[in-house]
């Protein structure tokens, strides 16, 4: 695992840590939740497209390589 995946993994559940005190707290919305849970699977959509354009394009499998594919895929 690479240094960007770890960030990435410390990320999501951080995520979900915020989701999970929000619930247990009472205040919960389940709008909230579901507009939250919607933006990190697009999130996660995105991360592997970009991670599958690195590996088809010969990017480097680095944080630079992914910001250049980014940049290459998303405009």
């Amino acid at each position: 695992m690479t240094a960007s995946d770890d960030l990435y993994q410390h990320q999501l559940r951080t995520a979900l840590n915020k989701i999970a005190i929000d619930v247990s707290v009472g205040d919960f919305n389940s709008k909230l939740l579901l507009e939250r849970l919607s933006q990190e699977q697009t999130r996660q959509l995105r991360l592997t497209a970009i991670r599958n354009h690195v590996q088809a394009n010969g990017y480097p499998d680095t944080l630079r390589g992914r910001t250049e594919a980014m940049h290459d895929l998303l405009g």
